[in-house]
């Protein structure tokens, strides 16, 4: 009896800690335990005088379970003493809503499914072939959905004054602001705070093309403790290796209050480019402009006059 007793305890009610399971990072970058194991140690079961109680437990990473029904059906459990009425009003509730699972959207979506399967299979007797049999079953089950679903008030007075599923309170204009903006960049190309990036970055990222230098970088505010930071930087420290820093020339706006930081090996970060579509390579009108573009988007530089050199095309 004890042996089996021992077996069922070893296999089920060990405690292993894992980071798929209970292993979190606190605020000082360890691992611990959310479950708080080990737990406090007792060479025998207590209650004291502030209601405060322990399992007799000689091993930190062993669970709490109840000898009957470890013994009787073998699986893992745990056990909790009721010191007083909030608790257990907690674990009638708790086992109630468990064992009556409660209703939810779920359950009448999926009689109305069955309802419309069933629906299906006495009147598709006349079809012949199987892809129309599908899309009939898919198109019945789809009606009887919409016919039951949910609509708010909103959505309910929209349709019986008729408006439609779209109400606008206002009439809308475009404003073709980029027009407006390319004719300020090129009387005022300091207002450009991307190309000032770019023509005014660091030495370390001088090879990085346009597109890399989007992608791989990103712009950080320098802290006030930088000083202290980067005396110290050489030191053992606690948390991940900070990423490479790149500070702006002196011409930069924010050469004193900003840096560029080189995004970690493995980044996800894309591009959303924003604006017209490229120039098509095989079209001859605009294969010149196909060229630059390419050409200011993957070449380094920093001023956008030097892509085109004296005798070149």
């Amino acid at each position: 009896m004890h042996d089996h007793e021992c077996r069922v305890v070893q296999s089920s009610q060990i405690h292993t800690c894992t980071r798929a399971t209970c292993l979190r990072f606190v605020r000082h970058g360890n691992l611990v335990c959310k479950r708080r194991a080990p737990w406090h140690l007792s060479v025998e079961e207590y209650v004291d005088e502030h209601g405060d109680w322990n399992p007799k437990r000689t091993y930190g990473f062993l669970n709490n379970y109840c000898l009957a029904i470890s013994m009787t059906i073998c699986c893992n459990n745990d056990i909790k003493p009721l010191t007083n009425g909030k608790e257990t009003k907690d674990a009638i509730w708790y086992k109630t809503d468990y064992a009556t699972k409660k209703q939810s959207k779920n359950n009448n979506v999926s009689a109305l499914m069955v309802k419309a399967l069933l629906y299906h299979q006495d009147h598709s007797d006349h079809i012949d072939s199987l892809l129309k049999h599908n899309h009939m079953l898919l198109f019945q089950c789809q009606q009887a959905v919409n016919r039951e679903m949910e609509l708010s008030g909103p959505q309910v007075m929209a349709y019986l004054m008729g408006w439609g599923d779209n109400i606008h309170s206002h009439h809308y204009v475009t404003l073709y602001w980029s027009l407006v903006k390319r004719a300020l960049l090129a009387a005022f190309p300091q207002l450009d705070q991307q190309h000032s990036r770019q023509e005014h970055r660091g030495d370390e990222l001088a090879s990085f093309s346009f597109l890399n230098f989007i992608v791989e970088t990103y712009e950080e505010s320098i802290p006030s403790n930088e000083h202290v930071k980067r005396i110290t930087s050489s030191l053992p420290q606690r948390g991940r290796p900070q990423n490479e820093r790149s500070h702006y020339h002196e011409q930069h706006p924010c050469s004193h209050t900003h840096c560029q930081v080189i995004w970690c090996k493995g980044h996800n970060t894309l591009t959303n480019i924003v604006g017209p579509w490229f120039p098509h390579c095989n079209d001859p009108t605009t294969h010149d402009l196909y060229c630059a573009s390419m050409l200011a988007l993957l070449t380094p530089w920093q001023e956008i006059s030097t892509l085109k050199e004296d005798n070149t095309t």
